[in-house]
């Protein structure tokens, strides 16, 4: 808004550099970063209320991404593990099907992990074979 202060400010100071390389001065550019900043908090307000609902869902539910990795789970799924979400989170993947699968992840939790799926390792039927359950998933 024209003729409004602005609530944060970026700043970025540039060295003023002659031919021979040598620097002169500097420069210092400021940019407002107000919109930045609310786009900031209304990401983390919208999280916040997602946390809210999540947690309100009877049904374990966990992100672990592609390095095996927990990213999230919630309440129920804090319940289920006995350990909580700082507890959980940002720690490795271990599973007991492993041992009973040769003591390798498998091409079907590799596939529910978001890694390549062949031809025979679908999303779908990986709940199908012995080895393919994320059922049995636990913290490092």
């Amino acid at each position: 808004m024209p003729g409004r202060r602005p609530d944060a400010l970026g700043t970025t100071i540039l060295p003023d550099r002659r031919e021979d390389g040598t620097i002169a001065g500097c420069q210092i550019v400021a940019v407002d970063a107000t919109k930045y900043g609310e786009a900031i908090e209304a990401a983390q307000r919208s999280e916040r209320r997602l946390r809210l609902i999540m947690d309100q869902i009877p049904v374990t539910i966990t992100y672990i991404d592609s390095s095996y990795t927990y990213r999230y789970i919630n309440r129920a799924q804090e319940l289920w593990l006995g350990k909580s979400f700082q507890e959980v989170v940002n720690r490795g993947v271990r599973t007991s099907s492993a041992k009973k699968c040769g003591g390798h992840r498998t091409q079907y939790q590799d596939c529910a992990l978001g890694q390549r799926c062949s031809d025979r390792a679908t999303p779908v039927d990986r709940a199908e074979t012995s080895c393919g359950t994320l059922g049995d998933t636990f913290p490092t």
